[in-house]
């Protein structure tokens, strides 16, 4: 078949390049400089605590291949570059992938709802997360060599799931299927349970407590050990007696270099201690306990 394309095209890559240039630059590039709409396109991306938490603010410089900047903030970076052109039909490569759910809500509701900065644009969105699919008014199913095309009706994004459930009991989808479609929540923040003393006693059983008898043992002859050397340190540097001021200073310097060595041994026998006897049983034991739940499930057909 053939198609035509009118307008320029805002396209964020999976992987995007991020150039050795500033922060403002990599968004900008050959663009003008917008105060305006660049604080609006950086608000829209989640950028603005990340430019705050930067020494130059957007002057900072951002190394080679962003290498100073986590996947998520690249991901963002390259999101504000796109929306910064003022694009005709912008394309999202697997966008959300790369950021957390907070930054996702951040950015579905102000970038790719109807509402959002470009919400009178056309927008592509290549994902795997199912759970914004209802917001499109367009679906395109690529499967097992296939392509599917459905139109649908697209929901309104609803922040939280609270006004999701307050809008559903009153406008209940079966007495009015064909009425406003209800508005669409994702991920709604979950409180976070309190501490409980059996999580820790689950937590040691599952180490060992042999294996946590002998992990605290560790700590604490390196503690011990420390504290020594500092202490013979200490007196070596009170030394104020002519004839052995010179020895206390090679002595004193000599611990020094013993004090940094046994740190840091310490340091690897306790990392390699940790990792034998605790992390990787302890990840073994919760695969096999995940396993054996899954596959507990009844089977339905």
């Amino acid at each position: 078949g053939q198609s035509r394309l009118y307008g320029r095209i805002g396209y964020v890559a999976q992987k995007p390049p991020v150039f050795n240039t500033t922060f403002r630059s990599n968004v900008v590039m050959e663009n003008e400089y917008d105060e305006k709409w660049f604080g609006t396109v950086v608000d829209a991306c989640a950028l603005t605590e990340d430019i705050r938490q930067l020494e130059n603010g957007d002057q900072t410089l951002v190394g080679f291949g962003g290498i100073n900047l986590s996947g998520g903030q690249k991901a963002r970076l390259a999101l504000a570059r796109a929306l910064y052109r003022r694009a005709d039909v912008y394309v999202f490569d697997d966008l959300l992938s790369a950021v957390d759910a907070h930054v996702e809500r951040h950015i579905v509701k102000h970038v790719l709802a109807a509402d959002g900065i470009i919400g009178t644009k056309t927008r592509i969105l290549v994902t795997h997360a199912e759970h914004v699919v209802p917001l499109s008014d367009k679906v395109v199913t690529v499967a097992d060599g296939a392509v599917d095309v459905r139109k649908q009706t697209a929901v309104p994004f609803a922040d939280n799931a609270d006004d999701a459930s307050e809008i559903s009991a009153a406008e209940p989808c079966s007495d009015n299927p064909v009425g406003k479609p209800e508005p669409f929540a994702i991920h709604p923040e979950y409180k976070k349970p309190p501490f409980r003393k059996e999580y820790l006693r689950k937590f040691v059983s599952l180490c060992g407590y042999w294996n946590i008898a002998g992990m605290v043992a560790v700590r604490l002859v390196s503690a011990y050990a420390l504290f020594y050397i500092g202490g013979l340190r200490i007196s070596l540097m009170a030394d104020s007696n002519p004839d052995t001021i010179v020895q206390s200073l090679r002595h004193y310097l000599l611990m020094n270099a013993l004090a940094g060595i046994l740190h840091r041994q310490l340091m690897v026998w306790s990392s390699w201690i940790e990792s034998k006897t605790l992390s990787k049983p302890l990840a073994e034991k919760m695969r096999c306990t995940i396993l054996d739940t899954i596959l507990s499930l009844p089977l339905t057909t």
